[in-house]
């Protein structure tokens, strides 16, 4: 066959390939692209007929507990003091940085043009300096922005656990401990008992095998289609020997049962993450779980936990709320100093200077800047923060304390919050939004007095 004719079509088929990933690339940050806009075109366009003469244009940025939160009631209440003259735009997005709200502040204003800023924010950066460490291992795998790359990793992995599948049994230790505890226990070993299903990768390197079989449990629980195949991964890979740091695993099980309400296994295997890999709980998130946990363990065990996580305000915050719950208010009160000389002393100078940064951003469009603390926590802090600046005397401060503080110590926890993810408060239930549109509410109406 001719020389020429071969390498032509090898070179074709080269070009070829390389087509074919530059398509897939396209075609996948395409869809990201579409998603992630998608929520920005549909508000963009309800509001941007909106501006009259007389009307106030209210945006709300922050992270969970300000999307589809606290803007729902405050357009509410301003609607009832003032029909059609108040539009509040929530631009509050779950797991939202700092870093991403000040990329994204100055085209926010152009686009949406408010009248007034309500930033509720910084809480998922944290205002206290502690050692910051995460569940995930792999740093170019959540890093990378090349979506190509990310879906050949998952390949890869799915690939090598099929073609070097390994059955595993379950260890002694862990089949004696879930033979005491009745309907959940024989769930769990009829769980655990299907080792046919079993995925273990029987790579020649140890770490290899553990680090694989714990990405690929966390990619399938992540998946929305697959979350159960993944939190039965991992309920399995308890009893793997190869795995020497179950944390992950922990981590899922526990998130998993919290999500759909199952109370004894939750308990369960609470217990055991406590007992076997106490260091779970020295991850940010840990606050979120011990908030579901903290009514199912005993005290020792709660000093176990609050003795490794790492954010010693937000311990702080959990030692307050638990006092107010008990009608200790005295106690409560020292708990709150305490989480407030924390973040006041030892404060997270990355989360201060990205603040101000987004402040003095906005101060350059002349709006209405309205700085808002979160609930049960002091004003004072973000005061402190932005007291030396030269733009201080522009910026609104709205309180959430005292409100929250007094309505604590009438009603239950649940029936403010539905979670306790900053360890002194978590994500408000309609109850709780109503109190933080309220106050934003007042402040709304005093600096827009005609």
């Amino acid at each position: 066959m001719n020389i020429k004719l071969i390498f032509k079509k090898i070179l074709l088929m080269f070009l070829g390939l390389i087509l074919s990933l530059v398509f897939l690339e396209i075609f996948l940050q395409s869809a990201s692209f579409t998603v992630y806009h998608i929520k920005n075109y549909k508000t963009y366009y309800k509001y941007k007929t909106l501006k009259t003469k007389d009307s106030v244009k209210i945006l709300c940025i922050g992270e969970s507990t300000t999307g589809e939160q606290y803007p729902i009631q405050l357009q509410k209440i301003l609607d009832n003091i003032s029909p059609g003259r108040f539009s509040v735009i929530d631009r509050g997005n779950p797991g939202l940085t700092l870093e991403k709200i000040s990329e994204n502040i100055e085209a926010n204003i152009k686009k949406y043009n408010p009248d007034i800023i309500i930033y509720m924010m910084g809480i998922n950066d944290g205002f206290y300096s502690p050692v910051k460490t995460s569940f995930n291992g792999d740093d170019a795998f959540n890093k990378t922005k090349i979506k190509t790359y990310k879906f050949f990793l998952l390949l890869k992995m799915h690939i090598l656990s099929k073609i070097n599948r390994a059955y595993t049994t379950a260890n002694s230790h862990s089949k004696d401990s879930i033979k005491d505890n009745n309907d959940i226990i024989f769930k769990q070993n009829k769980l655990m008992a299907k080792s046919n299903d079993t995925i273990a990768i029987n790579l020649t390197e140890e770490g290899k095998k553990e680090y694989t079989y714990l990405k690929l449990t966390q990619s399938y629980y992540d998946s929305e289609n697959n979350a159960y195949k993944g939190y039965e991964m991992a309920v399995k890979g308890l009893n793997m020997n190869f795995i020497k740091d179950k944390k992950i695993l922990y981590a899922i099980i526990l998130q998993y049962n919290i999500k759909h309400g199952n109370t004894k296994a939750l308990k369960f295997y609470a217990d055991m993450a406590i007992k076997e890999s106490v260091d779970l709980f020295k991850n940010y998130y840990a606050y979120f779980i011990y908030g579901f946990i903290k009514d199912m363990i005993s005290d020792e065990q709660k000093k176990q936990v609050l003795s490794v996580m790492p954010r010693k305000d937000q311990s702080y915050g959990l030692l307050a709320i638990e006092s107010l719950k008990e009608g200790n208010f005295e106690q409560s009160d020292k708990y709150f100093m305490l989480a407030e000389e924390l973040r006041l002393n030892f404060p997270d100078n990355t989360t201060y200077d990205l603040y101000k940064s987004i402040i003095k951003k906005t101060i350059i469009y002349k709006k209405k800047i309205i700085c808002m603390q979160y609930p049960v926590r002091s004003v004072e802090s973000l005061k402190n923060m932005l007291k030396n600046e030269d733009y201080y005397d522009k910026i609104t401060f709205v309180s959430n304390e005292e409100t929250f503080k007094e309505a604590l110590k009438k009603y239950d926890y649940k029936d403010i919050f539905e979670d306790q993810f900053a360890g002194d408060f978590g994500h408000c239930m309609h109850f709780g939004n109503k109190l933080i549109a309220e106050n934003a509410a007042k402040v709304i109406i005093e600096i827009t007095k005609k």
